[in-house]
């Protein structure tokens, strides 16, 4: 006999997931509603008489299996809970005469699981006001414990002077004197003026604490892309002096102001601190203003400085472009004399000072990319 099937969705305020699991935690036994298979007769014995009841059985079971579910209401629209009533035409001419209530027989059918779904809805409330916060406050407490006993340890195996790298120290550096221009018989009466300069191993040792600094300030881009280069030249500074004492900033040096510098004692006896080492930090302008800052920064030194840091902060997606093309510009430059890879892996290139001596530059690069640049200039 055909049928025809009228479906019903019924709206579902909350989490409609939560109606997919049965409640275990209910006050008063529940009817299912979609019972599993029984035992009935087997299916394909046509040696067997024909049972209507045993088919009217099997069928009474797919239809609870399928009596509820959820469903979209339409396309991208929101979930609602799902039943039907089958109706033949006669069925159906019943309701259209009055002969027939379908709404009651849909909230008869409603009324069935309305006990479930309320059991579902307390045990849900009485885990958010009971059993969550019980269990919270329980892992707080035992993480809390757990990190207060890491920390003793941690404080029973620190000592007091802390890890510091050592202040960095000076090295007597003799300036050659031509042998044509020195006379055999004054050689002996030759006074050679020393000048300090920084120790390698020192050197090495900056660039290892700037490379700990700007891989820590690369790590968090949107704190420090926004600050102007004087606010970054702060906080290496700070760091600097945290590892090497010594660090200060915005020194006033020959033509201009430098950034940072470290000062280190001279060894010889009597002679007092040396401006040693000096840094200059800046936003990246592209590859002509390369050459511009390193002019800027040899300008600053004297004598008796051989090594310093140039530092370029950028924002670019690509960190390779600034660095090749910094790179670039530098070895291409009438005072560029050689190249080594520095204790970082920054390039360090050394250039003549234009008085006789030579300074190592060691080329820095900071990648801040992801916000454009506001007021930093």
């Amino acid at each position: 006999m055909a049928t025809y099937r009228h479906y019903v969705a019924i709206e579902v305020i909350g989490d409609h997931e939560l109606l997919e699991w049965w409640p275990d935690d209910a006050d008063v036994d529940l009817a299912v509603v979609d019972p599993g298979e029984v035992a009935l007769e087997q299916v394909g014995d046509y040696s067997a008489p024909y049972d209507y009841e045993a088919e009217l059985r099997r069928h009474g079971q797919s239809l609870a299996r399928e009596q509820w579910t959820l469903q979209y209401r339409e396309e991208r629209g929101p979930v609602a809970l799902w039943t039907f009533v089958d109706l033949t035409e006669d069925e159906e001419d019943e309701v259209e005469r009055g002969a027939r209530d379908l709404r009651a027989e849909v909230e008869q059918q409603r009324s069935q699981i309305e006990p479930i779904v309320a059991a579902i809805r307390g045990q849900t409330e009485r885990f958010f006001a009971d059993e969550l916060p019980s269990a919270l406050t329980q892992a707080v407490e035992q993480r809390r414990q757990r990190v207060r006993a890491r920390q003793a340890v941690a404080d029973n195996l620190s000592w007091p002077d802390g890890w510091k790298y050592a202040r960095p120290q000076l090295e007597r550096a003799v300036q050659p004197q031509p042998e044509g221009n020195r006379p055999a018989a004054e050689s002996a009466l030759i006074h050679v003026e020393h000048r300090p300069r920084l120790a390698p191993a020192s050197f090495a040792d900056v660039q290892r604490t700037m490379r700990v600094w700007a891989d820590a300030v690369e790590r968090y881009p949107r704190a420090f892309s926004r600050l102007p280069e004087d606010r970054l030249s702060d906080l290496l500074a700070a760091t600097l002096n945290a590892a090497l004492p010594g660090a200060q900033r915005e020194v006033y040096r020959r033509t201009g102001k430098s950034d940072i510098f470290i000062s280190a004692d001279v060894l010889a006896e009597g002679t007092g601190p040396a401006k040693v080492f000096v840094c200059e930090s800046k936003w990246w302008g592209g590859r002509a203003k390369v050459n511009e800052a390193l002019d800027q920064h040899l300008s600053y030194l004297d004598t008796k400085d051989t090594a310093a840091v140039l530092l370029f902060f950028h924002r670019l997606a690509n960190p390779n472009r600034p660095r090749m093309e910094a790179l670039e510009e530098l070895v291409s430059r009438s005072d560029y004399r050689s190249q080594t890879r520095g204790a970082t892996g920054w390039p360090v290139l050394t250039f003549d000072t234009g008085y006789g001596g030579t300074v190592e530059v060691c080329r820095a690069m900071v990648d801040l990319p992801g916000l454009r640049r506001t007021a930093d200039r």
